[in-house]
């Protein structure tokens, strides 16, 4: 290529200076050329580059094919688009932001993609951290309010933090209303339940629609293990469920989790538990909680009070009174007659509480019965003890006034056992106060 002649440079072999090698021409190019064009060694290039009309593209002159005329003196030729890329003077800078901006919001969305289902997110792996915060938040309470599905028919229960209970649930049609009270249950049903129960007909009608203590053998669920203080001991020791998933219940979006037999439904965000479910037995149960703050279970105590009130003289069914002899007459005339007996309380239950003890004497002659006295005794399971009652009515002086020369009178005596005396009650209802004050 042929040029006006340039003036030298300080470059090795440029006019004035050494060239690279011994003997190099004179001229500034790294091979002693007299460069006459714009490029780094004088070439006059026709495609584009990063000087006018100059670039290390193909068909560049001062180059083999496949790499320009560019590059720096002394580098071997290096492959196509290898190198610095030209500066576009036409939407260069638009295009780069338009691509920096896209490839910053691909960006972003990875990143709210990983966030939503990274580790810390994964309920799996936060389901222990998330119980324990419930646990925390329901220890706080001072009572629940459970509601749902009990012995396969709709129950309601509201339990106190130490774990006093009542409410009411349905088993076959049957309403039963329920206290727990001094670690003891009692029921108050119709005799369709005590006879669906296993009871005797007498047994079922001495318990129909009164306070009975719940019969050793009949399973009920320990409504004390659902108090909030010991609900939020198993949320606190809770650790990661491997199969803990998110679900809603009545529309709040939950954590479910197993924790123990029962499995937890946990509102994440609040840190409140919404409801649990487990078996008890055969049965299945379910209930939706409702916190009860210190303001509102006092409610819940004024009816616990007048449900304890109700106690006295409940009936035990699991008691049974012997007559250890044969009832005994004492003295016997116009005015009045005295029987005694000799009884022993026995128990299937494990109760060491006390126990009364009733005996009803009906006498009679040759037709129904003239007259009646009764007797009460205290006594505890498995002890003997004597009692005695004497008539002396109206109608018995008259009924023995009626007879001359010899007769026979007939005595025949019956028992009934029952739990909590007024005493008794009294305690209980002592020990009920305490409770609300102390919450």
């Amino acid at each position: 290529m042929h040029g006006v002649p340039m003036p030298g440079g300080p470059l090795p072999g440029g006019p004035g200076g050494p060239g690279p090698y011994p003997g190099a021409p004179v001229g500034y190019g790294p091979y002693g050329e007299t460069p006459v064009g714009p490029g780094p060694y004088g070439e006059s290039p026709v495609g584009p580059g990063p000087y006018p009309g100059a670039g290390p593209y193909p068909g560049s002159p001062g180059g083999p094919p496949g790499w320009g005329g560019g590059q720096p003196w002394g580098m071997p030729p290096q492959p196509y688009g290898f190198g610095p890329q030209p500066a576009k003077k036409s939407k260069g800078p638009l295009v780069a932001t338009l691509v920096g901006g896209g490839v910053f919001l691909v960006i972003l969305a990875v990143i709210g993609v990983v966030a939503l289902s990274g580790p810390d997110n994964d309920p799996k792996k936060i389901s222990g951290k998330v119980a324990n915060k419930a646990g925390q938040a329901l220890g706080q309470t001072a009572g629940v309010n459970l509601m749902g599905v009990y012995a396969g028919g709709q129950a309601s229960f509201s339990v106190t933090k130490a774990g006093t209970a009542r409410g009411t649930y349905t088993v076959s049609g049957s309403r039963i209303t329920r206290v727990d009270v001094g670690g003891t249950t009692y029921l108050k049903a119709g005799t369709s339940f005590w006879t669906a129960q296993g009871l005797s007909a007498e047994r079922a009608g001495k318990a129909d629609g009164t306070w009975t203590k719940a019969p050793e053998d009949l399973s009920t669920l320990n409504l004390a293990d659902l108090s909030p203080a010991r609900l939020a001991a198993a949320l606190r020791q809770a650790v990661n469920d491997p199969l803990a998933e998110r679900t809603k219940v009545n529309g709040v979006a939950t954590l479910k989790m197993r924790v123990g037999t029962r499995t937890y439904y946990i509102a994440e965000k609040a840190h409140r538990l919404v409801r649990f479910d487990g078996n008890f037995g055969p049965e299945r149960y379910t209930f939706d909680v409702t916190p009860l703050p210190a303001s509102s279970v006092g409610a819940v105590f004024t009816a616990l009070h007048t449900d304890v009130q109700g106690l006295t003289n409940a009936y035990d069914p699991d008691l049974t009174v012997e007559p250890m002899s044969k009832v005994k007459f004492g003295s016997c005339g116009e005015p009045g007659c005295t029987v005694r007996a000799d009884i022993r309380a026995t128990t299937v239950s494990e109760s060491s509480g006390a126990v009364h003890v009733t005996m009803k004497v009906a006498f009679s002659g040759s037709g129904g019965t003239v007259s009646t006295c009764t007797d009460t005794a205290s006594t505890s399971a498995d002890h003997q003890v004597g009692m005695s009652c004497r008539t002396s009515s109206g109608s018995w002086s008259s009924w023995y006034r009626s007879h001359s020369g010899r007769f026979t009178i007939h005595a025949k005596a019956s028992f009934d056992a029952t739990v909590n005396s007024s005493a008794d009650v009294n305690v209980l209802l002592g020990k009920l106060a305490q409770e609300q004050r102390t919450g």
